[in-house]
């Protein structure tokens, strides 16, 4: 199984309060499954942890996410350009447009900012009801 991960799991996990999405994150780092990220995400992520435990142990934390989570490749001008004219959200956009043809699914927990993905979009919850 190949997932996706959308910026709002993985800011679940670093918040401490999403069990699921850290229980997914760690059956991905157990190797139950393959789990891939946007560049962009790792960098909001950076910035997010910067700002609340400083720039050192933000690099840390990306530097161990891109350790688990392989990274998406950059879709197409047009698949992006797609993608963004359906939605507001630029992390959704892009992995809505990157996640064809490179994950099974899309893990998210607003799946409203998904709602015209081409992958089916679950929450942590519902993808690890399935392992």
């Amino acid at each position: 199984m190949r997932i996706a991960f959308a910026e709002d799991v993985l800011l679940d996990v670093l918040s401490g309060k999403g069990r699921a999405s850290s229980e997914l994150l760690d059956a991905v780092a157990e190797g139950k499954a393959d789990g891939f990220v946007m560049l962009s995400t790792l960098t909001a992520i950076r910035r997010i942890a910067a700002e609340n435990v400083g720039p050192k142990k933000a690099s840390e934390i990306v530097s161990e996410l891109a350790f688990i989570l392989e990274i998406l490749p950059m879709p197409q001008k047009e698949d992006i350009l797609t993608s963004m004219n359906s939605k507001s959200d630029l992390d959704a956009a892009l992995l809505m447009a990157s996640a064809p043809g490179n994950a099974d699914l899309i893990t998210a927990k607003s799946k409203k900012a998904f709602a015209e993905s081409k992958v089916p979009v679950r929450s942590p919850r519902e993808i690890l009801s399935e392992f």
